[in-house]
């Protein structure tokens, strides 16, 4: 984030709205580099930082953290406000750890919820959202799995496991609560996925503390995998 943006510990105190706090765990290994994907999540990035900025309840209540995995795991962009979120620029190498990715996902969750706590200021249940076209390959992705199922059976975040062309979907779906499903994204459709996470975000945003939204998928880019 550019220095002159304000610590997220500023922002909080600046704007004490409601958040919904939501994560990016992105697969940027080197299978992305085909079909021109990693260029695809790249615009997807741009527009999604566009439209949570054109958009008052967005822009005020969703925080948004950015992990990007591709043979380690990286905070491309830790925890902001929408209001100055800058889409970061991914590049496509090495393995896919998703694993490792989770289990620092459900880290700064538990981070940034004890923040807002301390700040008093309440959020809804946390989202995140886990892309890739491939499949865990990082010793120990199994017991973080499991690790993320307890969350979510706690109520402590919504997982959206969602299959780009070549995922492993029964991989996927040890990361899941075996009630919910693993989403499929038909072609490398981005944009339109992440003009569907906005509007969802907005709707999320727009609930009381805790709240669970109930968000309508569209068919013409997200199908659900049995």
């Amino acid at each position: 984030m550019p220095e002159e943006f304000p610590s997220i510990e500023a922002q909080i105190e600046d704007n004490e709205q409601q958040r919904t706090p939501c994560v990016l765990v992105l697969d940027c290994s080197d299978s992305m580099r085909s079909d021109g994907r990693i260029d695809q999540l790249n615009d997807g990035l741009a527009e999604f930082e566009r439209a949570l900025k054109a958009d008052n309840r967005t822009r005020d209540r969703v925080q948004v953290l950015v992990i990007r995995v591709g043979g380690t795991v990286d905070i491309v962009q830790d925890w902001t406000d929408a209001e100055y979120f800058s889409a970061p620029h991914l590049s496509a190498n090495g393995s896919t750890p998703l694993g490792a990715g989770m289990r620092v996902a459900m880290q700064k969750i538990r981070e940034i919820k004890q923040l807002l706590i301390s700040k008093s200021v309440s959020y809804t249940r946390p989202w995140v959202f886990l892309i890739t076209d491939g499949e865990p390959n990082d010793a120990g992705w199994e017991e973080a799995a499991a690790e993320t199922r307890r969350d979510i059976a706690g109520d402590h975040l919504k997982l959206w496991p969602l299959a780009v062309a070549g995922a492993n979907t029964a991989k996927m779906k040890e990361f899941q609560d075996p009630s919910d499903y693993v989403y499929a994204l038909k072609g490398a459709n981005y944009h339109e996925f992440f003009e569907f996470l906005n509007n969802s975000l907005r709707v999320a945003a727009g609930g009381p503390e805790g709240s669970k939204a109930q968000i309508s998928l569209p068919a013409e880019t997200i199908t659900i995998v049995r």
